[in-house]
């Protein structure tokens, strides 16, 4: 019988480099699955910081690990422990005010537009921009390539 499978994937928690962002958020890079144009990544701040005004045109599944962070548009706070799912389409502006920091672990699809103050889109990100970013960070950083991150 043929063997049509990829390769389950195992990560350990000091697997990967965490990659800079924007803002004083970082990456860590989980999975790039390019024919799906999905990713998962955990994001983390050392303290407060925040993500331009954004939109996705997938949908967002998230898992707090540590920390508080929230979206200045919506009336919650997630704290450790809390799942969030986002449909697409809503503009909005992630935030960390904990002091702390926090951590995040996300999976993500489609395309995340940035906008200015305007409305005016100023920045596209797909999971080709997030594995190139990858890759150039490894690059600049001399780490190899974990080719087990793309599915």
């Amino acid at each position: 019988m043929l063997d049509l499978h990829i390769p389950d994937l195992h990560l350990g928690e000091d697997e990967g480099p965490w990659v800079p962002y924007t803002n004083g958020v970082e990456l860590r890079y989980l999975m790039f699955d390019l024919r799906e144009g999905t990713w998962a990544n955990v994001l983390r701040t050392k303290g407060p910081a925040k993500l331009g005004r954004h939109r996705h045109s997938g949908p967002i599944t998230g898992y707090t690990i540590r920390g508080t962070w929230g979206y200045r548009e919506y009336d919650w706070v997630a704290r450790k422990g809390s799942y969030i799912r986002e449909n697409p389409g809503v503009i909005h502006t992630l935030y960390c005010d904990d002091p702390e920091g926090m951590e995040v672990f996300f999976i993500a699809s489609g395309v995340n537009e940035t906008f200015d103050d305007n409305d005016n889109v100023i920045a596209k990100f797909t999971v080709f921009y997030h594995a190139e970013n990858y890759q150039k960070h490894c690059a600049a950083n001399g780490l190899k390539v974990d080719q087990r991150l793309f599915r």
